[in-house]
């Protein structure tokens, strides 16, 4: 499309060096046009193809935040007697020594037949199941909301671009308007 309009101006000797010189200066300002729009056009596909990186990311991070969950719902579960002590505001071994603590230890004593250390070790190692457990659903959690704000940085990325390539665009000079076509002679007329 570019190349043509340089070709056409070529055709009246007496406008050779005007038309040619404003002919090169609108290919050229073309050229520069069509590279810039190219240019914008491939940052922006990178930042798209980043967004979907990402996005897949964060899904995986979801997914991840999904199953500890599960874990977690399938522990408690199977130990309903941790979750309602976690519930009572006991949550680590050391607080197992004394009040509700102590009072829990002396059930799980009677319940599954075993003295006072053992009872406190394994009621002490699930309290630490279960915090690592929450713990790690929280890590998961980061790293959702780090995929998050990934995407937010990238989307205002778009945006500053779409933005920016709009001015570039707009500042391009625009082509001088010129009559180069030769004129057409008249149409003879018909005889029937």
């Amino acid at each position: 499309k570019i190349v043509p309009g340089y070709h056409a101006e070529l055709t009246s000797e007496g406008k050779l060096i005007n038309d040619n010189t404003a002919a090169l200066e609108n290919y050229l300002n073309n050229l520069k046009a069509v590279a810039v729009q190219q240019a914008l056009q491939a940052k922006m596909t990178q930042l798209v193809e980043d967004e979907l990186n990402v996005r897949d990311s964060r899904d995986r991070r979801q997914g991840g935040v999904y199953n500890r969950k599960n874990r977690l719902s399938a522990f408690d579960a199977e130990h309903p007697e941790i979750k309602e002590l976690i519930d009572s505001g006991i949550n680590n071994p050391q607080a197992l020594s004394y009040g509700k603590g102590h009072d829990f230890v002396s059930e799980w004593m009677k319940k599954n037949d075993v003295g006072r250390l053992r009872a406190r070790t394994q009621i002490g190692s699930l309290l630490k199941q279960r915090n690592e457990m929450i713990k790690s659903i929280q890590e998961a959690q980061g790293w959702v909301e780090e995929a998050d704000d990934a995407l937010d940085i990238l989307h205002k990325r778009q945006e500053n671009l779409q933005k920016k390539g709009a001015e570039i665009v707009k500042s391009l000079p625009t082509p001088p308007t010129t009559d180069t076509e030769e004129p057409t002679p008249p149409t003879p007329p018909t005889t029937p």
